[in-house]
């Protein structure tokens, strides 16, 4: 039970929570700027796809944030070199590409996996999110055209 509850299963889990906790904060902001749009108001094609860009610019900084936040930890626990190392070793591990060129000390490990993990998580419900801000567009609110509750023929 003591290997299981080791200092990196702890920090992962710890980290996977931070981020988590970060992706709420900014969903939960989006959606609230999403929702407070005059619905009554027909956006262009191009405010529609602007509207769009922010939210994934958005999202893509959120998810940047998330992948300094991991690697400020290894760097801190003197796990990789430097911070550029970390961020990194970081990104790819989050967006689970993995290309094996960097890897963590032995004792640090499985923090490697629950990074994957907290991407894997991050990544869908950023595009389910994105996808939800989509099909309000064309489904009614700030719609491309139509106006609330009207969807395009």
């Amino acid at each position: 039970m003591k290997e299981l509850l080791s200092n990196a299963v702890l920090l992962g889990v710890g980290l996977l929570l931070c981020s988590v906790l970060i992706h709420t904060l900014v969903i939960g902001r989006l959606y609230r700027w999403y929702a407070g749009l005059d619905s009554t108001r027909q956006l262009s094609y191009r405010g529609g796809v602007w509207l769009l860009l922010r939210v994934a610019l958005v999202i893509v900084l959120t998810h940047l944030v998330e992948i300094a936040i991991w690697a400020l930890a290894y760097e801190l626990l003197g796990a990789l070199p430097d911070f550029n190392q970390a961020f990194y070793f970081s990104g790819i591990t989050y967006t689970t590409v993995g290309y094996g060129d960097v890897v963590l000390p032995f004792a640090w490990k499985e923090m490697a996996a629950f990074e994957g993990l907290t991407g894997i998580l991050m990544a869908g419900w950023s595009t389910a999110f994105l996808f939800a801000v989509l099909n309000m567009m064309l489904m009614g609110g700030a719609s491309v055209r139509g106006g609330p509750g009207r969807p395009l023929p």
